[in-house]
């Protein structure tokens, strides 16, 4: 369900507008009142349609995402200040919406693992992680999608989960791969 359209002001045009906001930090964004999504009131193909309108925005704003990206950044960098003061070392990690690589890179320099898993709607962003971890797998799309053949030890997201009406559905995902 989207709420706050009207005939002139579609569905589309108000997700478009919000991304842009979103992207630009734009500090008049307020989620509660200008976008709700119920997922299980959503058709299948309005999610895919609501999946692919993220996917365009982000797609658009990849080459100036990090520079724009600071509050993203400050989240990566205590998220892995954070994780490091309890744990180093683990086997498999898995990244959920890696992007352009801003909690990878943190990651990369705070954390040992033996492999990596990353994971973004953006296939651009396989390019980005590779450069960071070039041994690392890629995992395109829907991370609600996600099923790896292996268990993670450590499951791990930056910037990404506000895109999930319902949380349970996603941390019970996560919670069948782990270790």
């Amino acid at each position: 369900f989207l709420a706050g359209c009207d005939l002139a002001n579609t569905p589309t045009s108000q997700v478009e507008e919000y991304l842009s906001k979103y992207q630009r930090l734009d500090k008049t964004i307020d989620i509660n009142e200008f976008l709700l999504i119920d997922e299980e009131n959503l058709t299948e193909n309005n999610k895919e349609e609501y999946q692919k309108l993220i996917k365009k925005q982000f797609e658009k704003s990849f080459s100036s995402y990090n520079q724009n990206a600071i509050v993203q950044k400050i989240m990566a960098e205590r998220l892995v200040q954070n994780l490091s003061s309890i744990k180093t070392e683990f086997n498999s990690v898995l990244e959920l919406g890696c992007g352009t690589g801003i909690l990878t890179k943190e990651l990369v320099k705070n954390i040992n693992f033996k492999a990596y898993y990353a994971n973004d709607l953006v296939e651009k962003s396989k390019k980005y992680v590779a450069e960071i971890i070039p041994n690392s797998e890629f995992f395109c799309g829907n991370a609600l999608k996600i099923k790896s053949k292996k268990k993670q030890d450590l499951i791990i997201s930056n910037a990404m989960f506000q895109w999930f009406n319902n949380l349970n559905n996603i941390c019970s995902h996560c919670k069948k791969q782990l270790n």
